[in-house]
């Protein structure tokens, strides 16, 4: 099934510049330049909720049980970047956690995912591929490379693959 987002309730939602699936199929994130964060149910043809990052939303993640969403911003953003983790069960009030205090380098458009369990979160950062455990959070570097795009497998393997045609496949 294929929605046009201003579609899902006939609202004005223009700017709309990242969307993640993940694996949550009843809800959709999508992300803008503004940092403004949002939440669809697809079922229900809706506006669920509208986050707001400190920083732009070029790239956005949500999880499979739908409670997490992480953002980022894009390549092209100036310094301060930084990554942001949303607790959809917290209260409408909460600020979302900052996982990278200081200055990241830039996060490419396909380098934000879960895994399908949802206990790790991907990044790819310029020439950094990170791993963060959700129970930490806490990030491992995996490796130094040229990643432009991240995905997990069905069995959570995760995959990179490199603007210079290279796929990694990490245990």
């Amino acid at each position: 099934v294929e929605y046009a987002l201003a579609d899902l309730d006939r609202g004005e939602h223009e700017g709309e510049t990242a969307l993640s699936l993940g694996w949550c199929r009843d809800r959709a994130v999508t992300g803008d330049e503004a940092g403004e964060v949002r939440v669809w149910d697809l079922a229900a043809g809706r506006l669920v909720r509208t986050l707001r990052s400190p920083a732009d939303a070029m790239s956005v993640a949500l999880d499979r049980s739908g409670r997490f969403v992480a953002s980022a911003p894009y390549d092209e953003v100036p310094p301060p970047r930084s990554m942001f983790l949303f607790d959809l069960s917290a209260p409408r009030t909460a600020e979302p956690v900052p996982l990278l205090e200081n200055d990241v380098p830039y996060i490419n458009a396909g380098g934000l995912r879960f895994s399908p369990d949802g206990s790790w979160l991907a990044s790819v950062h310029g020439q950094v591929d990170l791993l963060w455990n959700m129970a930490g959070p806490r990030s491992t570097v995996l490796g130094r490379g040229n990643s432009a795009i991240v995905r997990f497998t069905g069995d959570a393997h995760l995959l990179s693959g490199g603007l210079d045609g290279t796929l990694k496949r990490w245990p």
